[in-house]
């Protein structure tokens, strides 16, 4: 009986934190976003974030079945730490450029 409840709990604890990385990378996606095309942009990443996790799935699959567990999974934590150095690339774009919302934008000068 303890076995179960150590598992329910490590399944409900991991659940939990996966649930906050899908939340904050949706919200990595939202503030890199270019504000004129932010919904499609948006769309895009998410797109292309179902296509990552399609191609993962058929690799480690695949890995697994070749080389086992312990390779495959040491393979993709390296694999995530390279995409961590990658991550500080990630800076929003410019938005100083843009007036806050709800605020008036100055006419142009006309000679």
């Amino acid at each position: 009986m303890t076995l179960v409840q150590v598992f329910w709990v490590s399944v409900l604890v991991y659940n939990v934190f996966q649930g906050l990385y899908y939340g904050i990378r949706s919200a990595l996606f939202m503030d890199v976003t270019t504000p004129r095309v932010a919904a499609t942009q948006f769309t895009a990443y998410m797109a292309l974030m179902n296509v990552a996790i399609g191609y993962s799935a058929t690799w480690q699959g695949w890995a697994v079945e070749h080389w086992g567990y312990p390779l495959t999974l040491t393979a993709d934590a390296l694999f995530g730490l390279v995409c961590l150095v990658c991550l500080p690339l990630m800076a929003p774009a410019a938005k100083a450029a843009l007036p806050p919302p709800g605020a008036e934008v100055p006419e142009a000068i006309s000679p």
